[in-house]
């Protein structure tokens, strides 16, 4: 440990005083040690400290020297070197000095006659503390003073006599504040009251009671009416002065004009009031729009899903019994129409969920090239048929898996592709795939470019806002509603990412979407990945070949919809039965065993929600498949959490129908004949 040491500078001319000085610094006393550098003359002490004052902690200072004396050796010192303690040595009988000396700017005396070496060093060391405690408390003051400028308009003091106010004085800045003079409250110490308002005379009146009574008392807020008639609000923070028996003799009242505060406060007050009053009356109108478009969705899907459903068994049927072409292009006609309106219901609901800020993102672990060769396998059919070429390579190490929400990349993609192939004529298609930036912050980077229409330059931003395309020819030449870009880029940002474009008219353009990676700790990553891209015209019809081997409970109120699913299920080689309602469910599962259950969610007597619970609530584990015309984000958790085992969105997958059947169904052979049967 670094003790440390005081640096001491006597200015004496007596040689034995000196000897003196110099034993007394020199022994060791387990106190911080000394240092000491001498003086004979006062010219030479000032020119050593010229050249360093901060080398020194205290002064010994003898008053009678060979070119100084008396009270002016004192003063030059000080005057060259204030903040230096100063501790006076003088003669023995000099009382005189000694008195002149603690009147001046010295902090000790010392008597050369009964110097010892413990006084020595004591005196050394009190005039030190003593010097820092009075520069401490200049400070003080200096700041004190200050921060009354800074916090009071004006300041007052009230004197008291007997515990009654004897006298006042006002701070001549109360006239700004007042109107009245320090003189007008000085020729009567109660007049003062005059001026506060009527309405908070009490409060004032046992604001100052408290203060005589010497109990605890915050500062107070209140009104006072100008000379000129104008109301202000001042504040009054109240300082109290005790005698040494404790009796109340004085106070302070620093007073703050805190009227144009209070008349901020005042405008805050009355705009959060009516920005509550609109953030209820948006929220209400969002919650509004988002019933309707919910239930909108529902009443909407639910003929849809029977249209898209009879659609897709026409159209495989049409393809198997090879009817003429013009039919088969008629029944590909609704059903493409059936899934665009789906999709344009898909949109609609996610710009709604955006409004209203509650765009929810499921961050998952997923493999990015699978959702690339999902997308391309699916948009390269429409590309074929178009005769443009389709291509997707990755630049680089692609991470097996990355960290980010599964549907809603997909969803972009889909946008984002399917958008290049809708607007090229000819030419190609271009998707690369690439990993960009840190090890502590990497993207994945999707370029989709094309040889298409391209886009000029003062339509680019404009392109990603709702409802808006490059041109208004662009969509009566190519359909399309124009929220596919402004619904992609939200999810993107929403995913920590961002897309965004560049193109040259009439020569193409190029999208380019980076979603975070998340952590890539022990990512596997992989070289020179491919698609396998196989030409083809019209989809074959797929699954005609399955079969399976079970009893399935198909609960659904919708006739129309039950009939689909009916004939959808009906060459797979399964047992049927149908209910219609979710109370008709509950009775069918406790009288007779079924393989699966399709279970419609919104039913009347009992919803589909509440049927599951019950089911599961009676112990019974047979796997239920929720079917739901909402398709809002969160359906799935909640009918999974309800205790359903899969999910299905309103229209109903064929393909993803099958799916499921074959995870919960065995395979098996066709019946002779379909049975189907109501079972309640």
């Amino acid at each position: 440990m670094v003790t440390q040491v005081i640096h001491v500078l006597a200015i004496e001319d007596d040689p034995q005083c000196r000897l003196r000085i110099t034993n007394a610094l020199s022994r060791a006393d387990g106190a911080a040690p000394f240092e000491l550098t001498t003086c004979t003359h006062l010219d030479a002490a000032l020119e050593r400290l010229a050249g360093g004052a901060n080398d020194f902690d205290v002064i010994l200072l003898d008053i009678d020297l060979p070119d100084s004396a008396g009270l002016e050796t004192i003063s030059r010192l000080h005057e060259a070197h204030p903040d230096l303690p100063i501790v006076v040595l003088a003669g023995a009988d000099d009382i005189e000095a000694e008195v002149e000396a603690l009147h001046s700017e010295a902090q000790e005396y010392l008597n050369k006659g009964g110097l010892s070496e413990e006084l020595i060093r004591r005196t050394i060391r009190h005039a030190i503390e003593r010097n820092r405690s009075r520069r401490q408390l200049r400070e003080s003051e200096s700041r004190i003073q200050q921060i009354t400028k800074t916090l009071a308009d004006y300041v007052y003091t009230v004197r008291l006599k007997a515990g009654t106010v004897a006298a006042a004085v006002y701070d001549p800045r109360c006239l700004a504040v007042t109107g009245h003079s320090p003189e007008e409250f000085a020729a009567d110490p109660d007049s003062w009251t005059e001026i506060v308002h009527e309405e908070d005379q009490d409060r004032v009146r046992q604001h100052i009671r408290r203060i005589l009574s010497g109990k605890d008392v915050e500062p107070l807020e209140y009104r006072i009416v100008h000379k000129n008639g104008e109301v202000r609000w001042i504040k009054q923070t109240p300082v109290r002065h005790f005698d040494q028996a404790g009796a109340l003799i004085s106070y302070d009242g620093f007073i703050q004009d805190i009227s144009e505060r209070k008349r901020r406060e005042e405008e805050l007050e009355r705009s959060i009031e009516r920005v509550n009053d609109l953030a209820v009356a948006a929220e209400a109108a969002t919650q509004s729009k988002s019933e309707f478009l919910a239930n909108m969705s529902h009443e909407i899907r639910t003929p849809l899903n029977a249209i898209i459903g009879y659609a897709d068994i026409m159209r495989r049927q049409a393809e198997a019994d090879r009817v003429p072409a013009k039919h088969r292009q008629a029944v590909n006609g609704i059903h493409t129409s059936g899934q665009f309106l789906s999709k344009l219901i898909d949109q609609i609901l996610d710009l709604s969920r955006i409004e209203a800020g509650k765009l929810q993102m499921d961050i998952a672990t997923c493999d990015p090239w699978s959702i690339v060769s999902d997308v391309v396998s699916v948009l390269n059919v429409r590309a074929v048929q178009k005769g443009i070429e389709l291509t997707v390579e990755s630049e680089g190490p692609i991470p097996a898996t990355v960290q980010t929400d599964h549907d809603r990349l997909r969803q972009c993609l889909m946008n984002l592709v399917g958008n290049a192939v809708k607007f090229t004529s000819e030419g190609s298609v271009r998707l690369s795939v690439r990993l960009r930036g840190s090890a502590e912050e990497s993207f994945i980077r999707f370029d989709v470019g094309d040889t298409g229409i391209g886009i000029s330059q003062d339509r680019l931003n404009a392109i990603f806002e709702p409802f808006t395309q490059a041109e208004r020819s662009t969509s009566r030449k190519f359909g399309g509603t124009g929220l596919g870009l402004a619904i992609s880029r939200q999810i993107a940002r929403a995913l920590g990412g961002d897309i965004t474009a560049s193109s040259v008219e009439s020569r193409g353009s190029i999208f380019t979407l980076e979603v975070p990676t998340g952590s890539l700790e022990g990512v596997e990553l992989r070289h020179d990945l491919k698609v396998v891209l196989v030409p083809s015209g019209e989809p074959a019809p797929a699954g005609i070949d399955l079969r399976f081997d079970g009893r399935i409970l198909v609960a659904e109120d919708s006739l129309v919809n039950r009939d689909m699913l009916v004939a959808m299920l009906a060459d797979l080689g399964v047992e049927i039965a149908t209910v219609k309602d979710g109370q008709a469910a509950v009775w069918a599962v406790g009288d007779e065993s079924y393989d699966l259950i399709l279970m419609d969610w919104q039913m009347p007597v009992m919803d589909g929600l509440e049927a599951t619970q019950q089911i599961r609530a009676s112990g019974n584990q047979v796997p239920i498949i929720a079917l739901t015309a909402n398709a809002m984000r969160g359906d799935r958790e909640m009918c999974l959490q309800a205790g359903c085992t899969g999910y299905l969105s309103k229209p109903v997958d064929y393909e993803a129908l099958l799916a499921e059947l074959q995870k919960y169904l065995e395979p098996g052979r066709p019946l002779a004949a379909m049975d189907v049967r109501h079972a309640w």
